[in-house]
């Protein structure tokens, strides 16, 4: 009976040094993300072409992703980056001969299409929309927070990049006690808080 007991106290004792202990930064996370700002439905863009004033300007995209533009007709922007769209207008445009050296600037002034996914034990579980510069303590606290069960130490983060999905145990209590620096989040990342294991 005694062993019983011992086996019983060891068991607890593992339990709580495991919990207290801080689960360190992974490294991938210390830096800043380089996001991919990939355009979408709805999404805002300020296109301007120089010495063309009227066709500079704010353009929005439809529901399914579709944006129109004077010369150029209906484009469906899904996928494309600020970048790769500025090269595509201007490029129609010089091949229909409205004019002969387009210079064209994209800049996404609102980003209706990207997402946050934030899961678990917070007050509002769902889909947040992304700004940028967004981090992982806005993302949390526009959940509603975390509820009284959640895990303390870590949540978990999932994020898709050019090498495939990759999801990391990130110390979120040393950053809300700012021991840690917030993480800054991407498009498309998920978020997942984690009921207490006590």
């Amino acid at each position: 009976m005694r062993h019983a007991w011992f086996i019983v106290i060891f068991v607890l004792f593992a339990v709580a040094i495991t919990d207290c202990a801080e689960v360190p930064m992974p490294s991938s996370l210390r830096q800043s993300p380089s996001c991919p700002l990939n355009l979408g439905p709805e999404d805002v863009v300020t296109i301007r072409v120089f010495g063309e004033t009227d066709l500079t300007g704010d353009y929005q995209a439809d529901n399914q992703g579709n944006l129109d533009f004077p010369f150029v007709g209906r484009m469906n922007i899904k996928g494309q980056t600020n970048t790769s769209l500025a090269d595509r207008i201007a490029s129609q445009l010089r091949d229909g001969d409205y004019i002969l050296e387009p210079q064209v600037s994209v800049v996404i002034k609102e980003h209706n299409s990207a997402r946050i996914l934030i899961d678990g034990k917070v007050t509002r579980p769902g889909a947040l929309p992304f700004r940028t510069g967004m981090t992982l303590l806005e993302a949390i606290s526009q959940a509603g927070g975390r509820e009284p069960l959640a895990d303390r130490r870590v949540v978990r983060l999932t994020r898709s990049t050019g090498e495939g999905t990759k999801t990391e145990n990130v110390p979120v209590q040393a950053i809300y006690d700012g021991r840690l620096s917030d993480i800054r989040l991407c498009p498309g990342d998920s978020i997942y808080v984690p009921e207490s294991v006590l």
